[in-house]
């Protein structure tokens, strides 16, 4: 037997035809990697998020440690318990007396009526 050619079998156009297919295929190839929003885009879309949310993790874990020792002080230090709830609620001690300040309040200006 002979040995198999290519060219012979498809011939020029099929050859251009090859070509072309190839070229259209590297081309959406191209657009999908590079143009579309799952693409490179996408990817630093997606890496810029990340970033927030790292960031956003960081301050929530400080924010908890703060609130951590907080609490073990409140459960340790019974003078700061003390001043944070008579700051905070109000409360006071049986033979105390509570005395709070309020703002006035505007009266309603209503019109005065005429006497005939």
């Amino acid at each position: 037997m002979g040995q198999w050619d290519w060219h012979e079998v498809v011939g020029r156009w099929g050859m251009i035809v090859l070509v072309v297919f190839l070229a259209a295929i590297d081309l959406l190839l191209f657009r999908a990697v590079f143009l579309s929003p799952k693409g490179v885009q996408g990817y630093h879309n997606k890496r810029r998020q990340v970033v927030a949310m790292q960031e956003q993790l960081t301050a929530l874990r400080k924010e908890t440690q703060q609130l951590f020792l907080k609490t073990q002080r409140f459960k340790e230090d019974p003078v700061y318990a003390e001043r944070f709830l008579r700051q905070n609620l109000d409360l006071i001690r049986d033979d105390e007396i509570l005395i709070q300040f309020l703002p006035k309040a505007k009266e309603a200006s209503v019109p005065a009526k005429s006497t005939k």
